[in-house]
């Protein structure tokens, strides 16, 4: 990732992400400006020897960079606009970020329809036959402008963060408007893939919980709630780690049981609450103050 300011961030805690998504964009103004004053050297270089229907494709080429590049802005950027208003609404911040948002899109949603426009009218008059290269010497000056410009816009590029692989956002590093250097994380990600929780159950609680339990977990850290299934209970009583005790101080007994949540975004080391519910025993089924059967529900927390 490139040194830069943040622009825009697509993403928030706990959004699942596709590889490829656009999850944040960095500021480009002085690369564009860059580009513009090497792209101005360029057509004056060649505007003597470059016919014009070689400079309308060189046009087009970089009418088209553009255009992906705006695109992808024009996402993020709409997505960091229907944040704001998300927190304007639940009155967590003010709305002057929102009304900056709004004139940007206003902006660069012109500036998109604007630069189709001028891509189709560039592809609808283009002619088939070029005329004669310049010189040597020119042509070389050309080449190592070309070289330039394509190395910019290869930076440029790097400025748009997209998700490498499918997961779910774990954290946010940097903010709209924050700087981030080389080698700093804007957003951390997790992979959705098959994971485990291991349940730290008391003797009492281990004699209520059977293989093919069902399980309802709610994160401590504000993550969705998730479902799954106890696959295996530890076959004998033994001495809970640290983590497990209600005092870390004073030794504390019981069973592991571990449970099954397919498809989940878990972090190392989060905290779940658990409540196990028994599908399989006709037992479980308790009456309820309104005379309806219920499943009943075996709840366990872990020391705050």
């Amino acid at each position: 990732l490139e040194d830069g300011i943040v622009e825009a961030l697509a993403v928030e805690i706990g959004d699942s992400v596709v590889g490829g998504q656009v999850i944040a964009v960095l500021d480009s103004a002085d690369i564009d400006a860059e580009i513009s004053i090497l792209e101005a050297r360029r057509s004056k270089a060649m505007a003597t020897q470059t016919s014009a229907e070689t400079a309308a494709r060189l046009r087009l080429a970089r009418e088209q960079t553009a255009w992906a590049t705006s695109q992808s802005k024009l996402v993020a950027i709409r997505a960091e606009r229907d944040r704001q208003q998300r927190l304007v609404g639940q009155q967590v911040t003010t709305s002057d970020r929102l009304r900056d948002l709004d004139i940007r899109l206003a902006a660069l949603e012109r500036e998109v329809v604007g630069r189709r426009r001028t891509i189709e009218m560039l592809q609808s008059g283009l002619g088939a036959t070029d005329n004669p290269l310049a010189s040597a010497e020119e042509q070389m000056d050309q080449e190592v402008l070309d070289r330039r410009i394509a190395a910019l816009v290869t930076k440029r590029d790097r400025l748009v963060l997209k998700a490498p692989a499918s997961g779910r956002v774990t954290a946010i590093e940097r903010r709209p408007r924050e700087v981030v250097q080389t080698g700093q994380a804007v957003v951390r990600l997790v992979p959705h893939t098959a994971s485990h929780i291991v349940a730290c159950l008391t003797e009492r609680e281990a004699q209520e919980v059977a293989v093919g339990d069902q399980a309802v977990l709610w994160p401590r850290d504000g993550a969705p709630t998730m479902t799954g299934v106890t696959v295996k209970i530890g076959p004998i009583v033994a001495q809970h780690a640290t983590r497990c005790r209600t005092l870390v101080r004073f030794p504390e007994w019981g069973r592991e049981a571990f449970i099954t949540v397919d498809d989940a975004p878990l972090v190392p080391g989060q905290l779940f609450d658990i409540r196990f519910r028994a599908v399989a025993d006709p037992s479980t089924v308790a009456t309820t103050d309104e005379g309806h059967n219920t499943p009943s529900w075996l709840e366990m927390k872990w020391p705050s």
